[in-house]
């Protein structure tokens, strides 16, 4: 399942309407890679979980309260308190919609604004604190030269580099059609076509215009009607001019096995949900299949302190019978102790 552009751009409509002016309470690790914000926004409180996970990288709001789940306190952490708790939140933006990057702007009255930069991109996915001027303070994933673009601290963000790709929908250049034409003049599926071709497109959504485009998956690009792809894209992509957004979830045998921003067609049944949060949040709990303790951290450290307190008791139980006399021994010092009663007149300094 793929947490693509357009998920992304639901999200970032959700939290425009929900969180957007709100203050957060409490910042977390909730994992290595995953950052929980409480925030009291509207006399409500929302839990917003951003995970860079490399396999499971998403941004939701949870409808369960979220609970700290990394052992150690990291500079990500420290700093996230110190800029981000007792912030209101500014503004939330996804500067690109083609690509997986969303900006959250936190105003803290001493500190002043900072931006909590999320990018979930997969093996790639990283979240990234900047400063005022975009100057990275410190990030979940520290990515160096050799590795890539650079993420390191008081170094300035850039941003991904563009796709070098046609995007979905009209923007406007004079030879759209006819580039967007060769994408359907090969042999080969036209789902994979679509990925490779064009921005901002996931397999999953790549396989849903593929089925609304010629009632198949497998359709190979050179049999398809370009009008019907490029009217199936128009379907797609529409909510991000007029916010109509229907997320919901795929449901196959019983079990959820996907999610996406619009009704989907192409593997089991399409059920609509409240919210694209709901959504996310159903896909990831049925991959948990319900294992997962909420309180397992919790557990962990009471469990330690009673080992600790388990070993003084030991400590002191053997340190306390180390003084118990041995047996005859109390009846033998007393019987010693009455004789020297009985004899103390006959007793004289130095005697043994």
């Amino acid at each position: 399942m793929h947490f693509d552009a357009l998920a992304l751009a639901c999200i970032a409509h959700e939290l425009q309407e929900t969180v957007v002016g709100g203050r957060v309470q409490q910042v977390m690790l909730v994992d290595d890679f995953s950052v929980g914000l409480e925030i009291y926004a509207e006399r409500q409180r929302h839990y917003l979980l951003i995970s860079a996970q490399p396999t499971e990288s998403r941004i939701y709001l949870s409808s369960r309260k979220l609970r700290r789940g990394a052992d150690q306190q990291s500079p990500l952490l420290l700093l996230l308190r110190k800029y981000v708790r007792g912030s209101r939140v500014a503004a939330v933006r996804q500067p690109d919609p083609l690509e997986r990057v969303l900006r959250i702007e936190m105003d803290h009255a001493e500190h002043g604004v900072t931006t909590l930069l999320a990018e979930p991109m997969g093996r790639n996915a990283n979240l990234i604190l900047l400063d005022p001027d975009d100057r990275i303070l410190e990030s979940v994933r520290r990515v160096h030269a050799h590795e890539g673009r650079i993420v390191l601290p008081n170094q300035s963000y850039t941003a991904p580099p563009p796709q070098q790709k046609l995007p979905p929908f009209d923007d406007g250049r004079p030879d759209y059609y006819a580039q967007f034409s060769v994408i359907v003049q090969a042999d080969d599926l036209l789902w994979k076509r679509l990925v490779r071709q064009i921005a901002g497109v996931s397999p999953s959504q790549a396989r849903e215009v593929a089925w609304r485009a010629t009632g198949s998956v497998q359709a190979r690009a050179s049999d398809v009607n370009l009008l019907a792809v490029m009217q199936a894209f128009q379907e797609l992509w529409s909510s991000l001019e007029s916010g109509n957004w229907q997320p919901g979830v795929w449901v196959d045998d019983g079990a959820v096995v996907g999610f996406s921003a619009y009704p989907a067609h192409f593997r089991g049944r399409f059920e609509p949900t409240q919210s694209m949060s709901n959504a996310i949040e159903q896909y990831f709990d049925a991959r948990q299949e319900g294992n997962v303790d909420a309180y397992a951290v919790q557990r962990k450290e009471i469990a330690v302190l009673l080992r600790r307190a388990i070993k003084r008791v030991d400590r002191r139980i053997d340190a306390l019978a180390k003084d118990v006399p041995q047996p005859g021994e109390v009846d033998h010092i007393r019987s010693q102790a009455e004789w020297l009663l009985a004899m103390s007149s006959q007793i004289e300094p130095g005697q043994e």
